[in-house]
């Protein structure tokens, strides 16, 4: 007859599935306290860490279900650890067997625990590689990459598309801070640096996947609205404007901020004077390629570090920040800059554009921490 200490000794391998599951929860609570959603950080040349979240399985695997894969995958994960712990009690001397069970109960109720407290399964940022992995928010036991689509066109017909993962994320982030209220970020030593920022020299890029296809060749800028002289200017024209340079900062609300970027391009103002808004222009809204839209005060717009840039550190912008021009407005967060920018509109009212009515901040002051906000009630939607 066995005796108590062998019948009852595989139970000794749940140290280490408690373990993991301790680390992965520390693990994800350092990732959730200093990532914004999507944001990225380099830990190798090939690999960095991205903040998402997958309501899914393993490669966003039913991700964009109607809300019922909870449950579902709750169900799942109880009954695989009570299968993984038969396995475990009957095969205690095999160790190697016994060490691989534990780790993955530690993942399986980690992942649990997830998704029963915040409806969704591995809290902490995968690793990424070169790139190319998807953007899944995975703990140290459901590690994995899944390929990237790095146009709208490769993603259709593939379930819900990365981009659209993203934009789920950061509304729900929004939403989270304006109902828990957001606690104040870190002041920085730098007084260049606004508080809850940390300085960059790598111009970090973060998009949703969504690249248009435009070059100079089909580019035009259209400014018009409430304006005396609607205008569409083609890149010649455009290029013939006064070309001015200007050095700035550039803050962005995922919490990085860019110090002495030289950018070269035709100030706001100068296309504002060419289409000659009316008196009744107080809003501008600017449109991207992409069908990105935010908004600015037609005030805002009129900053002398304000300008429509097709040059950064004396080289053309490449198409992942915006290529052949994109808006720099240095005194907002950065989202107020439109990429591949098609278009100034002027009107009278605001009109929150894209973010703004989906969470973010109407003004997106750094200096204020204008991170979240919903626009104040008498704002056209966009």
């Amino acid at each position: 007859m066995p005796s108590q200490r062998s019948r009852f000794g595989w139970l000794r391998w749940l140290a280490l599935s408690m373990l993991v599951i301790v680390l992965d929860q520390i693990s994800k609570n350092l990732i959730v306290a200093n990532f914004q959603y999507g944001e990225s950080k380099y830990l190798l040349p090939f690999f960095n860490l991205v903040l998402a979240y997958n309501k899914g399985a393993a490669f966003s695997f039913l991700a964009n279900a109607s809300g019922w894969q909870r449950e579902f995958f709750i169900a799942v994960t109880v009954v695989i650890t009570a299968v993984l712990l038969w396995m475990m009690k009957h095969n205690q001397r095999n160790v190697l067997l016994c060490a691989a069970l534990a780790l993955v109960i530690g993942g399986a109720f980690g992942n649990l625990h997830d998704r029963v407290m915040y409806g969704h399964g591995g809290l902490l940022a995968g690793v990424q590689y070169c790139r190319l992995g998807h953007l899944s928010r995975r703990g140290p036991a459901d590690l994995g990459f899944v390929p990237q689509a790095e146009s709208r066109s490769r993603q259709e017909g593939s379930g819900m598309s990365n981009w659209a993962k993203i934009i789920g994320g950061k509304i729900a982030l929004a939403k989270r801070n304006l109902e828990q209220g957001m606690k104040p970020g870190k002041v920085s030593a730098d007084a260049r640096i606004p508080a809850g920022q940390k300085r960059v020299t790598d111009f970090p890029v973060l998009d949703m996947g969504v690249r248009p296809s435009v070059d100079r060749a089909t580019w035009k800028l259209k400014l018009f609205g409430l304006v005396k002289n609607e205008t569409t200017l083609d890149w010649q024209a455009f290029m013939a404007l006064p070309q001015t340079k200007v050095n700035a900062d550039m803050h962005c609300v995922t919490r990085w901020s860019q110090l002495d970027m030289d950018w070269e391009g035709v100030l706001a103002r100068e296309l504002a004077m060419l289409a000659q808004p009316t008196d009744a222009a107080q809003f501008v809204t600017l449109h991207g390629f992409d069908g990105y839209t935010t908004n600015l005060p037609l005030e805002a717009l009129l900053d002398d570090d304000v300008l429509i840039a097709h040059r950064v550190f004396g080289e053309p912008l490449s198409m992942e920040h915006g290529w052949p021009a994109r808006m720099v407005v240095p005194k907002r967060y950065a989202w107020k800059g439109a990429k591949w920018i098609s278009g100034i509109e002027f009107h009278a009212k605001d009109r929150p554009g894209f973010w703004e009515v989906r969470g973010y901040h109407n003004d997106a002051d750094p200096w204020k921490e204008e991170r979240f906000g919903y626009p104040e009630d008498g704002a056209e939607p966009e």
